[in-house]
């Protein structure tokens, strides 16, 4: 499996714990995976999950994402307010867009809101688009704090 041709595309794949995984992925190197990561393996990088060669599966390119979110979205939200704040500042819009639907649909069971809430806040006055713009305002209205 050629990993360097999935570098900046939009992929689905299937992990090696059989979950589906979607995502723009980022190609590195068995190199680069080892000196920034200490993983002596090739990897493909979505946000800030890292997949090794070994446990992906199957791979492929993708045009559209199959669900409003995804494994990504729904590890960032549970895992808390860290991975929720890498994926906020993370340079893909797309990425933002899904973990904001995830967080608005996982709410009710954040244990988190106060500093959720001060976190978007934030966030939003630096944001410029406004399809994540809508979705901040209509998060800022549900939580609880």
């Amino acid at each position: 499996m050629n990993l360097k041709k999935y570098d900046n595309k939009k992929v689905r794949f299937t992990d090696s714990e059989n979950n589906t995984i979607e995502g723009i992925s980022y190609y590195y190197t068995k190199e680069m995976s080892e000196c920034m990561y200490g993983i002596n393996s090739e990897c493909l990088k979505i946000i800030c999950f890292l997949f090794r060669k070994e446990e992906i599966k199957d791979i492929s390119i993708i045009d559209e994402f199959s669900a409003p979110y995804g494994k990504i979205e729904k590890w960032a939200v549970e895992d808390g307010m860290d991975l929720v704040d890498e994926v906020l500042y993370s340079e893909e819009d797309e990425h933002v867009y899904r973990l904001l639907l995830c967080l608005e649909d996982k709410i009710n069971s954040i244990d988190y809101q106060k500093e959720l809430y001060d976190k978007l806040l934030s966030f939003s006055k630096y944001n410029e688009d406004k399809k994540i713009a809508k979705e901040l305002e209509k998060l800022l209205k549900l939580i609880k704090c």
